[in-house]
């Protein structure tokens, strides 16, 4: 509201998130079964692993750069420094010192941040089925809420909590005092965007879901449009029963609980209770993202492209079975079904402490929002309508005949949404740039979202050459990886069960190409 000024553009933005989000999960459900593709059995197949857009981006794009890890570095740099939970866990702290009516400081949420964001790496590191379990019980929680406050606020509009003025949301009165400024159009959608992000984390643990080729075509849609059509009415009765002056001007959701819940329970109960919702969501978040981000690291760090690769591309079975058993004194044999990826969750962990500190500066509003934009524009606008791009040059490119490709869809599955995603997606990649109308609030300049996210996809192409020089012109050394991927059968169709991944850098005179940096 505060961007645009007008309910009625404020859910149909809402509603575009939603058409957006559908648009990229229905592409990213063709692109997680169709790409990569690998050999199995002398047959090229499209081969379901865990990864998201790395896999994507390095088939589309590393074939015309030569096999070039340009385009991997690019994304996956961007990737380690801001795939992460940082801003949610600012929320995670500030929604727990409400909930418990106390001011806090800036370094005790910061300290509050750094303990849930450790406590979520820890958890993954001794035990994959626990972080599993705790993420759908946390997100039935976050479902039941959202239930929870669609029925709350019907209530209200039918004055079950007493007489209250609601609000006209016919055309003549939503759509009254609309702002000019596209900048806040796009700013407002990035939050949105943010919202809904959700959709492509499932393509992050592909190797990990049981049948993919069933499960993923059926659950990855239905689980979008429930949140699409939650989220919708959520709005609408924030729309209807929230004062368009008070949104405004204060925290929608909070007015809303005091509004409804308040006049019962009164204020300060009500104002606690949703802080106790929004730690719980808070929560699930931090432990869903963690758990699904530090698989696609794990993957980079397979690449090559960062340090210490072979520690932060490894698995390691520390179950807490196995270490009592070492604590005791027993044998105690690793075991590949606890393995979890250990390097890459302590990777996950340095760059999330480090942006929560970084960001101290800020006051907490400004560095939430700050975090959330750069992440939003990344990983829910510029990179999604990047692969939307490359998708249609796949469809457009007759030799690459990408048709036959595509096994159970159609053309029409990844061509009409690629569409889709790119337009709706340039939309805040390039409004970003154009300076806002009246005020700017926050403790940082305007231009932070898009200066930030593009100049670390410069640094990255600068780390990209540095490599080339250090390790090709400099030593005349180039890298290569080799993979022994080993494949499991789940509905007649072969699935990335885990693969062994050897590198080492060899003179230009011993290179048998497998791959060149």
């Amino acid at each position: 509201m505060n961007g645009t000024q007008s309910q009625g553009i404020t859910l149909l933005l809402w509603f575009l998130g939603g058409l957006y989000a559908l648009a990229a999960a229905s592409l990213y459900s063709v692109a997680g079964l169709c790409m990569p593709r690998m050999n199995v059995d002398g047959v090229e197949l499209g081969v379901p692993r865990s990864g998201g857009e790395l896999n994507y981006i390095r088939y589309i794009f590393e074939r015309q750069w030569k096999n070039s890890c340009l385009p991997s570095c690019i994304f996956g740099i961007a990737f380690v420094l801001f795939a992460h939970v940082s801003g949610n866990t600012l929320a995670f702290g500030q929604s727990v010192f409400a909930a418990a009516d106390r001011v806090p400081t800036n370094g005790e949420v910061r300290g509050v941040a750094i303990v849930a964001t450790t406590l979520a790496c820890v958890m993954h590191s001794i035990s994959r089925r626990a972080g599993i379990w705790l993420s759908n019980i946390l997100a039935v929680i976050k479902v039941i809420i959202l239930v929870m406050m669609i029925a709350v606020g019907f209530c209200a509009y039918h004055g079950i909590f007493g007489e209250q003025d609601t609000n006209d949301l016919s055309p003549e009165a939503a759509f009254t005092n609309v702002t000019v400024s596209p900048y806040s159009f796009a700013n407002g959608f990035l939050e949105i965007l943010f919202a809904y992000a959700g959709w492509n984390h499932l393509n992050m643990v592909l190797s990990e879901v049981k049948d993919p080729r069933k499960t993923f075509k059926r659950t990855l849609p239905a689980a979008v449009v429930l949140v699409f059509i939650l989220y919708m009415l959520v709005n609408v009765v924030y729309m209807l029963i929230v004062p368009k002056e008070i949104q405004m001007r204060q925290n929608t959701a909070l007015a809303f609980f005091e509004i409804t819940l308040g006049r019962t329970a009164g204020a300060t109960a009500s104002r606690r209770l949703l802080n106790a919702l929004m730690a719980i969501s808070s929560l699930g978040t931090i432990i869903v993202v963690t758990f699904t981000t530090a698989r696609v690291k794990q993957e980079l760090a397979k690449e090559g492209i960062l340090p210490w690769a072979k520690f932060f591309g490894s698995s390691y079975d520390l179950s807490w079975r196995r270490l009592f058993k070492m604590i005791r004194g027993q044998k105690a044999k690793p075991s590949t079904l606890q393995e979890t990826p250990v390097g890459a969750l302590v990777l996950h962990w340095a760059s999330t402490v480090f942006t929560i500190l970084v960001t101290w500066p800020l006051d907490l509003t400004s560095a939430y929002s700050l975090l959330v934009g750069i992440s939003a524009y990344l990983f829910a606008a510029l990179f999604p309508t990047v692969i939307a791009i490359g998708v249609l040059y796949l469809h457009l490119n007759s030799r690459v005949e990408w048709s036959s490709k595509l096994g159970g869809f159609s053309s029409s599955q990844s061509f009409i949404p690629a569409i889709a995603v790119a337009i709706v997606g340039l939309f805040p990649i390039i409004m970003e740039w154009i300076p806002p109308s009246g005020y700017w609030e926050a403790e940082f300049p305007w231009y932070s979202t898009p200066l930030i996210s593009w100049a670390f996809i410069v640094l990255s192409i600068v780390y990209w050459f540095w490599i080339r020089y250090k390790f090709g012109h400099r030593q005349g050394k180039f890298l290569m990886i080799e993979r022994d991927p080993h494949f499991s059968q789940e509905d007649g169709y072969p699935v990335l069960d885990h693969e062994i991944v050897r590198m080492r850098r060899i003179h230009e005179r011993e290179l048998s190409a497998v791959f060149v940096l």
